[in-house]
């Protein structure tokens, strides 16, 4: 999800969770006692609905649907239908956005006016939802057009479970005709995990994560991790220890911390140092850094827990996950071919993604992931496919569009190694 959705976490990315908290997860992950539910990979979207305002008659009339992609749209009312078919106008995807848009609306003219008003509070709440259209697949081609309904978010933060989960029931399997083809809308879905409790993988996974932990313990957070990785980082760059604190407050959001440029008038000789460890952007880079041990450690896992699983809404289980493979050996050998024209920051991408997929028989299942809620949080886990992801986008975002000349191409390249020179230099 992006946008209006905003970030959902991978375990090693919460840096509030204690080591203990983190192997409690995974047990129960292994034995498959948790409820999960499909993450898919398609167009996100918010939507809502609310009475329009009939200013002849001077009282509201029929329903009006709201879009909305980010937050500054959902600050404004949302998009109208036309606003939002003018967005899409010309993109890529805006068979996918438009068809998905009106698939929604028809299963929601459906129920009664007063529900909908009802369920989306007067247009005050927004359901979050993704698009999968076999005419614009993202990783996985699903084989069929669906819209699958993630949750129900209001713009005040009130509560909304009840009213999404009357949404989710009057919708559920619904299926609705665009352009003469079908759509299935649907809630999310709850999905069997493979049971790898006390198997290699979950033992491996149990094992790594206490060593690893060891210098500080297992009810320590992943931040005091992190923490002690990112000081030891500064300490070889020769950065003095008073403006190391500084930065660590700055890096974990500690209170009392300074502003970047009061730092680096404590140390006006290491200003580029400074920013590489004391700018936001930056220490969110570098922190993905130090904890990527971690990540490589619940990814193996993660893989084994979904290996074989097959997508609620895949079609042809075996033909998507061969589309998958197929697709990223293509984008490992372009990327590779880009790599030994000189972009070596192609080559670190795919050598990074490799070595946490490690084969690409290991892109075995047909679903993105799987979401869950511990503790008021909600995480994700998608094993190979994060991998994939990485490789097969970046790929495809690499490639030349057929509009542009062989010279518009090369210029093209030229960018992105400029910003891989950039980006090496601002981490060397």
């Amino acid at each position: 999800m992006g946008g209006a959705a905003g970030h959902m976490a991978h375990l090693h990315e919460d840096l509030d969770l204690t080591f203990n908290e983190l192997v409690s997860i995974l047990n129960q992950v292994a034995s498959a006692d948790i409820e999960v539910t499909e993450k898919v990979d398609g167009q996100n979207l918010f939507l809502s609905a609310r009475e329009q305002f009939d200013l002849s008659v001077n009282e509201f009339g029929e329903v009006e649907i709201r879009t909305a992609r980010n937050p500054t749209d959902i600050k404004r009312g949302g998009m109208s239908p036309n606003e939002y078919a003018a967005k899409w106008k010309g993109h890529p995807a805006e068979n996918a956005f438009m068809k998905g848009f009106q698939a929604t609306r028809q299963a929601i003219d459906s129920l009664p006016q007063e529900d909908i008003i009802d369920i989306f509070d007067g247009g005050k709440s927004y359901v979050n939802m993704e698009i999968m259209y076999p005419g614009n697949p993202n990783i996985i081609d699903y084989g069929a057009s669906y819209v699958v309904l993630h949750n129900l978010v209001s713009v005040d933060g009130g509560e909304t479970s009840d009213s999404f989960a009357r949404l989710k029931e009057a919708l559920n399997a619904a299926q609705v005709e665009v352009d003469g083809e079908t759509w299935g809308v649907y809630g999310p879905q709850v999905i069997p995990l493979n049971n790898i409790a006390n198997g290699k993988a979950h033992k491996e996974a149990v094992g790594k994560i206490q060593k690893l932990a060891k210098p500080v313990g297992m009810e320590s957070t992943i931040g005091n991790l992190a923490e002690v990785y990112y000081r030891q980082l500064m300490l070889t760059e020769g950065i003095p220890e008073r403006a190391i604190d500084e930065l660590i407050k700055i890096a974990f959001n500690k209170p009392g911390a300074r502003k970047v440029n009061d730092v680096k008038k404590m140390a006006p000789n290491i200003k580029p140092l400074i920013s590489k460890y004391g700018t936001k952007t930056n220490a969110k880079k570098v922190i993905s850094v130090t904890l990527r041990p971690l990540e490589n450690i619940i990814n193996d896992f993660a893989i084994e827990v979904l290996r074989g699983i097959k997508s609620f809404f895949a079609v042809d289980h075996e033909g998507a996950i061969k589309k998958m493979r197929d697709e990223l050996e293509e984008s490992i050998a372009y990327l590779e071919n880009l790599a030994e024209a000189g972009d070596e920051k192609m080559g670190k991408l795919v050598d990074i993604q490799l070595a946490k997929l490690g084969n690409v028989e290991n892109v075995a299942s047909s679903l993105e992931g799987v979401v869950f809620e511990k503790d008021g949080k909600i995480y994700k886990m998608t094993g190979a496919f994060a991998m994939a992801n990485q490789i097969i986008g970046r790929a495809r975002r690499a490639k030349p569009r057929e509009t542009e000349t062989a010279n518009e191409s090369r210029i093209k390249v030229t960018k992105e190694q400029l910003k891989g020179l950039i980006g090496r230099l601002m981490l060397s």
